[in-house]
């Protein structure tokens, strides 16, 4: 099922972080999610959006000023239609060579 409102994102993505034993928040510095270890202080900030688009990748470009972990959230919807995801594995490749997570 196609997510219909970015918000849908937020509580899948949030547990996969608090399996990890990240603490989350919402909305902290204009970012959509921050991930904050407590033992480590490690810091990951995520942005989500419904769709892989330019605007994501420079926001995601623009976060990594604040921070040196930066991941994009989208949904990989698993059929085969659409350009963005017959091209998923080159966007995971194009993201990793600019320091981003998807």
């Amino acid at each position: 099922m196609a997510v219909k409102h970015e918000t849908e994102l937020y509580k899948p993505v949030k547990a996969y972080f608090e399996a990890m034993g990240f603490e989350v928040k919402s909305e902290i510095m204009h970012c959509d999610l921050v991930a904050i270890h407590p033992l480590s202080g490690e810091t990951i900030l995520v942005e989500m959006k419904k769709t892989f688009t330019l605007p994501l990748l420079l926001q995601g470009i623009e976060r990594l000023r604040l921070n040196g972990q930066v991941m994009l959230a989208i949904e990989r919807n698993r059929k085969k239609s659409g350009a963005h995801n017959q091209r998923f594995g080159d966007l995971t490749e194009l993201c990793r060579m600019l320091g981003l997570g998807l």
